[in-house]
């Protein structure tokens, strides 16, 4: 169970830097890296996007608390 928690808070720090890039948009360095269609997303896509991801990162927290 700590191995799943620990990978599943691994994979929401990543999911969240890739969100907080999509929603700063064309000011952050990585946004040239992204593919059209990740560019022509809406702003309630990138903020779906976003709040999936904290959802996510909470949940491993939690996972991770209850196991120590």
């Amino acid at each position: 169970m700590v191995i799943i928690a620990i990978i599943l808070f691994i994979i929401s720090l990543v999911l969240l830097s890739y969100s907080i890039a999509l929603l700063i948009g064309r000011d952050g360095s990585l946004f040239s890296l992204f593919s059209k269609e990740e560019k022509s997303a809406t702003k309630a896509e990138k903020l779906s996007i976003y709040l999936a991801t904290l959802v996510i990162l909470t949940l491993s927290v939690i996972m991770l608390l209850q196991t120590i």
